[in-house]
């Protein structure tokens, strides 16, 4: 059975021939593109070189979490699998600019991309006990909260709830670990000095 970047990658190259492009993901506010422009998978985006990285082209980044970076502010996030060609500039490592970019697929990853914030922050918080600093209860809630938000479990005001708490218990924890280091480093002075 072929997966459907192989079919797209067959689509792509009946449209433009073979040849060597470059994959990339894009993401989008909704369906369309930051222009208004609307997005269609299977259409082909063209812009006349030449290309200047953020300045004019068509972006994307080879790695997802790259492209993350230059998503949109929005409530709705689409993600693209996108192929550049043309004159393509890669740009800081992180993204490319091209003449071309053609949508293979495209989806709405608003809920996967809150699963994936809710995995970096347990992953965080994992992190954090295994190196002996057990996180406070509040802060293991937050992004259970959020699981069960996704599931419907939850209203939006008990999720607000739950986020609430677990900054404050982040908003202590800091506190309390600025003031250990300035007791710390007064104690240690204190030492350097001689007083008992």
């Amino acid at each position: 059975m072929r997966d459907a970047d192989t079919i797209a990658r067959q689509a792509f190259d009946n449209a433009f021939g073979s040849g060597t492009g470059v994959r990339v993901w894009h993401f989008t506010d909704g369906l369309k593109l930051r222009d208004g422009t609307p997005l269609r998978v299977g259409k082909v985006y063209r812009v006349e070189p030449p290309i200047i990285p953020c300045e004019r082209g068509l972006h994307g980044s080879v790695r997802a979490i790259d492209a993350l970076k230059y998503a949109p502010a929005s409530q709705t996030l689409w993600v693209s699998r996108c192929e550049l060609r043309g004159e393509i500039v890669e740009h800081g490592g992180d993204k490319h600019a091209a003449s071309e970019r053609k949508v293979l697929w495209a989806i709405d990853a608003t809920r996967t991309l809150w699963l994936f914030a809710v995995w970096c922050a347990e992953s965080a918080l994992k992190q954090e006990r295994k190196a002996g600093r057990d996180p406070h209860p509040d802060s293991w809630a937050a992004p259970k909260a959020r699981r069960d938000w996704l599931a419907g479990k939850i209203t939006d005001a008990q999720l607000r709830t739950a986020n609430s708490a677990a900054y404050s218990a982040a908003e202590y924890r800091a506190t309390l670990a600025r003031q250990n280091r300035k007791l710390e480093a007064m104690l240690r002075a204190a030492k350097k000095r001689g007083k008992r």
